[in-house]
């Protein structure tokens, strides 16, 4: 037994910090010297040397044989030397040999058949637990006397630990300075027991060992940790923290901006953040898209307009996700509408269409709807658009419209806060023939229709009928029967306006009423003060008095025309008159943009102005102003000379009459007052000129006098 345990029981001890020269020098000498015939044993024979001798002799080649052994075992590789602390104390200060089976078939040092078990990983603690050795399940044999302890070694897979202090739980080690891939041994370990190693790093690997170490009288000796199995294991991300400072704020009518505080996280562990997206239908919200993010903030498009939205976000690292921030609402800007639905004209007559419409359908709504647009032209131009805006009653009634005529019309919706309208719709419509007026005078008129339908068969004959415009139903009444489709009234107002009505009758009764409005002829304009009155230039700019009818109301358009450019002078003042009236007149037929600029030999519409009773109006030509929004009253040119007359006009639906005043002629004031008093002090040095001169000429004239 002393054979097989004599080499585990030598790997390691005391002595084998101490060089071999202390064993020559100390050990060897307490046993003697050998005799000198020690020398010739090798050319003796073993059965020739004496009992006694050979004992002395056997005594002597054995410690010869440790002192070599044990020179070499101080030329062995060696682990690092380390300090192991317990509760802050120094306990032991060592080095590891490691040391390969016996050669001669020595079964080698007990070692554990399996690494140790490692229990509740988490992101800087992990917990190990050591088994107790036993020859039945492990590997190895004890030697007789001895006793087992065992040693715990962790380290780092191939990184550099933290040059700050660790912490082991249980049994406390601190240590530090460490480096990757060294191994750090912990020594008195008890079996069948539960060790927690903190303060690790999270996302990081890491390697244990446990090594059984026996110890014979002072002597202890461990198995070589390469041949021992290590368990390796990996600490986890850790769960991170719930983000804070989350909001959202509405970019538009379909994005928002999302946005929250950086969370703390190891770097070792991947860190993203997963955002929620729900959206308000009916009264509920509705989960509706997830984002991921590395960053702190996210911008999501192709959201509905006017829409509540609420959103939140959590933290998702290498382990569980962080809590669930709060929920941030926001809720997206309005947007123009959709189009309106169900446009449709309701009435119709000759000159006037009633069209209606409901709200667009728009689910969700787009925004808060603020008013509608109605614009309509003649089917087939593009343009000479008329538009209205209405409130948010569904329905206009378009006047002023042409009998048997053709309409585009087009309604469009606008939400409050946003500057455009939506969409529009279209619908076309046709103004029906109705009556009309076929001719006129100032105090009668005939009116015209189409044969209406009648659901009672043939009609035999018409009822007529005639009262002025918007008046009560007790105002005067024309009614007559007529057998053709036109009648004639008299007796009437001048340039007053009329409703006519027609029935087509038999003796099973009426059909439906044609309705239409027909105009008398206006009485020519008549007036108190026929000319234009000048007041005094002043700069670029002129005050004068319109002619004063006596028959309002009625129009004044007032033109103007820079002296001497383009009119032949031959009848200069008929002839400006004859072109403000076609002036006039093209206007009325096709309203242009503003008028031609003064630099051109063009006569244009300055002003336009509307008498409503008998008084005077008066109008400053040049003062660079615009009547009408259309025509444009520009500054004249300094010391320029122009015409200017007046085309007044009165008006009764179609029927139109105009009178032009005769033409006034005027300068404009020099530039400024300096030119002024520069041609007063020329005039009064010419004077003074003068006057010397017929002093001179006297003084002569009285000389030559007194000669005689």
């Amino acid at each position: 037994m002393a054979g097989r345990g004599l080499v585990p029981l030598l790997c390691l001890s005391p002595f084998q910090f101490l060089p071999p020269s202390f064993f020559l020098a100390f050990i060897l000498p307490s046993f003697g010297h050998l005799p000198a015939e020690s020398v010739s044993l090798a050319s003796r024979s073993v059965d020739a040397i004496p009992l006694q001798k050979r004992l002395l002799l056997s005594r002597r080649f054995f410690y010869v044989f440790l002192v070599i052994a044990l020179e070499a075992s101080s030329s062995s590789s060696r682990s690092p030397s380390l300090h192991s602390r317990v509760n802050g104390s120094t306990i032991k200060k060592y080095k590891m040999k490691r040391e390969s089976p016996n050669a001669s078939g020595h079964p080698g040092l007990p070692r554990f058949k399996n690494p140790p078990r490692v229990d509740f990983i988490n992101a800087n603690s992990a917990k190990v637990f050591i088994y107790k050795w036993e020859k039945q399940f492990d590997i190895g044999e004890m030697p007789t006397e001895s006793q087992l302890s065992y040693v715990l070694q962790f380290w780092e897979d191939g990184r550099r630990l933290a040059d700050e202090n660790k912490t082991f739980e249980g049994e406390t080690y601190t240590f530090s300075g460490l480096t990757p891939g060294t191994m750090y041994t912990f020594s008195d370990i008890k079996a069948n027991t539960m060790y927690t190693f903190s303060g690790l790093t999270p996302n990081t690997s890491y390697h244990v060992q446990a090594l059984v170490k026996v110890t014979v009288g002072g002597k202890t000796c461990t198995a070589d940790g390469e041949e021992v199995k290590a368990m390796n294991f990996t600490t986890i991300c850790p769960v991170p923290p719930e983000p804070e400072g989350l909001s959202s704020t509405s970019n538009s009518s379909s994005s928002i901006s999302v946005n929250w505080t950086a969370v703390s996280y190891p770097r070792r562990c991947d860190l993203q953040y997963w955002l929620e997206l729900w959206e308000k239908r009916n009264n509920s919200y509705c989960h509706i898209a997830n984002h991921v993010t590395k960053e702190v903030y996210y911008d999501i498009d192709n959201l509905q307009a006017y829409t509540n939205y609420r959103v939140r976000i959590y933290a998702m690292g290498g382990g569980d996700d962080s809590p669930k921030t709060r929920w941030s609402n926001v809720k997206t800007l309005p947007d123009k509408p959709g189009k309106v639905t169900s446009l449709r004209t309701e009435v119709a007559n000759e000159s006037s269409l009633l069209v209606t419409w409901d709200n667009p359908s728009d689910n969700p709504r787009k925004g808060e709807l603020e008013s509608f647009k109605v614009s309509w032209v003649g089917q087939g131009l593009t343009t000479g658009w008329k538009q209205q805006t209405v409130g948010l009653e569904k329905k206009y009634l378009i006047n002023n419209l042409k009998a048997n005529t053709s309409y585009t019309i087009k309604v469009q919706g606008k939400n409050r806060g946003v500057a455009e309208f939506g969409d529009e719709s279209t619908v076309m419509a046709t103004t029906i023939l109705g009556v009309v007026g076929l001719n006129a005078t100032v105090s009668w008129l005939t009116v015209s229709w189409q044969t209406p339908k009648i659901d009672t068969g043939i009609t035999t004959f018409y009822n007529v009928s005639l009262r002025r415009a918007n008046s009560s139903t007790d105002s005067p009444q024309w009614n007559k029967i007529a057998n053709i489709t036109t009648a004639q009234f008299d007796g009437l107002e001048a340039g007053a306006k009329y409703t006519a009505q027609v029935r087509a009758c038999n003796n099973e009764g009426c059909g439906k009423t044609l309705v239409g409005d027909v105009w008398t002829r206006p009485a020519p304009p008549r007036f108190l003060e026929e000319e234009v009155d000048l007041g005094e230039p002043t700069g670029s700019t002129i005050t004068i008095q319109l002619p004063l009818l006596a028959n309002p109301p009625g129009s004044h358009y007032v033109m103007v025309q820079q002296d001497g450019t383009g009119v032949p002078q031959r009848n200069l003042e008929q002839n400006l008159m004859n072109i403000a009236l076609a002036l006039v007149d093209s206007e009325e037929k096709n309203t242009t943009s503003k008028s031609s600029s003064v630099d051109s030999p063009k006569m244009y519409i300055a002003a336009k102005l509307q008498q409503e009773d008998v008084k005077r109006l008066q109008v400053t030509l040049g003062d660079d102003k615009t009547y009408e929004d259309h025509y444009y009253n520009k500054p004249f040119e300094m010391g320029a000379a122009y015409w200017t007359l007046v085309v007044t006009e009165k008006k009764s639906g179609s029927w139109t009459e105009r009178v032009c005043s005769v033409p006034r002629r005027f300068v404009a004031a020099p530039n400024n007052t300096s030119e002024g008093l520069g041609l007063a002090a020329g005039m009064a040095a010419m004077l003074l000129v003068i006057a010397a001169l017929a002093i001179v000429c006297i003084k002569i004239r009285a000389r030559c006098n007194a000669g005689m």
